[in-house]
This record gives C-alpha cells, structure tokens and sequence, in this order.
C-alpha cells in the first residue's frame, strides 16, 4: 500500500497535490506490462490518499544496489537481466506516449526478496506526462543528479521524452558501478556543469571487467545532443541484450508471473477477468522470445557502430553518501534521502 500525504507534500512547480495523485492513478490504471506495477484499489480522504499496489517483497532497487558486496553493483549478467527490464518498462510508456520525467533507482521496485535476478516493476508516475507527437514537454521536474541536460538547461523550453533515456542511462551506469556517474562529491566540476557538458567517465579500475557493448550503451545513452542520443526502442535492441540465455531465464520468470496472475484473477474476479489477464500476459508474452528483442531489429542496426569515444577528466572518488536528491526547481523530494555515493 502507498500512503500519500496531502499535507505539506512538495512537488514540482506547476503541480498541486491533487493533480499529482490525479496523474499517478489516471497513468497507472491504463497500463499493462509485466514491468509496471499493477493498481489494485485506489482510496481518498480529506488529508491522504491510498493506493493499493502489486506487492513488490524484493523492495527497491536502491536498496538492492547499495547492499552488494562492496557496494561495487551488479555482475554483468544479473545487470544485464534487471536493465533490459527497466528498458523495456520505459519503452513501453514511450510507445503510449508517456513520458515518466523522474526514473530513478528507488521508482523500481524488485518483485522478490532474496534474489537478484526477479522481475523488476517501474513505479511512481506523480509526474509523468502524456505527451503526443506533437506535444513538448516543459515542467522543470526530476532528481538533480538524475536529471537530463534538457531539462536543467530548458528555462521553459521545451524538452522530449529522450529525458527518461538519459535518467536510465545514469541507472545502468549505477548498476554497474555501484556508484553514480554525476555527484556532487566530484571535484573537478559541480553537478550542473558535469551534465550539462556530459562530464562522465568510465575508469579501467572500476570498468575494466564489465562488458564493453555494456559501456558502449550507457556512452549513447548519456549523450547530451538530443537528437544523438538513443531512443528507447534503440536501447532495447542495442547489442547488449542479445543474450540467449539472460532473455531465456526471463521468459521463465514471466511465464511463472503470468500463470500467478492468472491464479489471482481466478480467487478475485470473474471468469471474464481471469480470460482477460490470461489475454493481456499472452499477448505480451507471444512476441518474448529467447535472443529475440521486442523491438524491430532495423534499430539494431542503427546502434550497432563501434563504441563511441568519449573523453573526461577522472572522476575524483571521496566518501560515500548519496549524491542530491532535491528535485529541479528547488522543491524537496517526497521521498527520504539515502546514501550513496562515488566509492
């Protein structure tokens, strides 16, 4: 259950509480992906709001990370299993164009406890935004260190939903690190400079075992020209992801998801709801396969260059605390700070 307070709660500018709630319940109630996290019940009160969510047991990806031994991120493999999830969460709001705005760790909540590799559920949509074709976007919202260049640059000017490739590129390169690529702690330069001018770098002490197609993605991701940057479906059939065996442990993963689903449905609903969860789980399912990414291999191609050079000072490596965890604009986050940091 997500309890929201109405009182006192900071958001970013150009959104009241209600219109927050508003979003989140409106954006969640129409999607259906194995990786979002599922609305169950929505309840209001004069002074909270209760959502009744998909139980997550594993709890967030933050926490997951920062709880691996030596806080140096995953192996490759399991990061490989927990980013192609994430990326296909993203793509999948893309497609319904939707743009989430805030992707951070602690939006991804782990299904299971106890295990690495799970299904990963991408949650809070406070604000999120439809956009169309048409439509920009200009509402200055996000984590600081999360924050796509776009948007610490945009003074109102409008930005597209490649600001969520960006945030997600900052997560991939946590999860492999165990450290984040943009902080405050750094001392060459302060944290707006580091984005806007894409200060990032990889070094061989602490990257030196990780696939290179896993850097090479995270380099196209973290790309500060927009039109540059990859785009979501670009991500999802980037090489990295061509892994027989990390999308067949997957698909079982999903399949046994699908079958508890369709157990759920049968103790709560009708028949007609259980024959509608079976359809939804299948139809996303049917196009699964092992080394077969959802999306059309022509965008492989697209991303399938040399790895890109990319040149920066060496990221200067202190104590360990969380990087800024303040929303653009000023306002405080709804959610407590945590630690974590360059190692």
């Amino acid at each position: 259950m997500k309890i929201i307070s109405k009182k006192g709660m900071s958001l970013p500018t150009g959104l009241t509480t209600d219109m927050s709630i508003r979003r989140e319940v409106s954006i969640l109630q129409q999607l259906n992906h194995p990786n979002i996290v599922r609305i169950e019940r929505f309840f209001d009160s004069n002074d909270r709001v209760f959502l009744i969510l998909e139980l997550a047991e594993g709890g967030e990806l933050f926490d997951r990370i920062t709880s691996q031994p030596n806080q140096s991120g995953f192996d490759n493999e399991t990061a490989k299993f927990l980013c192609y999830q994430m990326a296909q969460a993203v793509k999948y709001l893309h497609d319904k164009d939707i743009t989430h705005r805030d992707l951070k760790p602690e939006n991804f909540l782990l299904l299971e406890s106890g295990q690495n590799k799970t299904l990963v559920k991408l949650a809070d949509f406070g604000v999120s935004k439809l956009v169309s074709s048409e439509t920009m976007l200009r509402t200055f919202c996000g984590t600081q260190c999360y924050l796509a260049p776009e948007i610490m640059k945009s003074n109102g000017q409008p930005y597209t939903s490649k600001v969520d490739v960006w945030s997600l590129g900052v997560i991939f390169f946590i999860c492999l690190a165990g450290y984040p690529p943009f902080t405050e702690e750094r001392k060459d330069f302060d944290l707006q400079t580091q984005i806007c001018d894409g200060h990032v770098n990889f070094p061989p002490e602490h990257w030196g075992n990780v696939d290179p197609a896993a850097i090479d993605l995270i380099k196209r991701m973290l790309v500060v020209q927009t039109d540059q940057r990859l785009s979501m479906r670009q991500v999802c059939a980037h090489r990295w992801f061509k892994d027989d065996k990390v999308l067949s442990e997957l698909r079982q993963l999903l399949d046994r998801e699908c079958q508890l689903q369709v157990q759920r449905q049968q103790q709560q609903s009708s028949a007609a709801s259980e024959a509608a969860a079976s359809s939804a789980a299948g139809n996303y399912l049917a196009n699964w396969s092992p080394g077969q990414p959802l999306v059309d291999e022509v965008a492989a191609d697209e991303v399938a260059a040399d790895e890109v050079a990319m040149t920066s000072k060496p990221m200067v490596r202190g104590g360990r605390k969380r990087p800024s965890q303040t929303p653009a604009g000023g306002a405080e986050d709804r959610q407590p700070a945590k630690k974590m940091s360059v190692q």
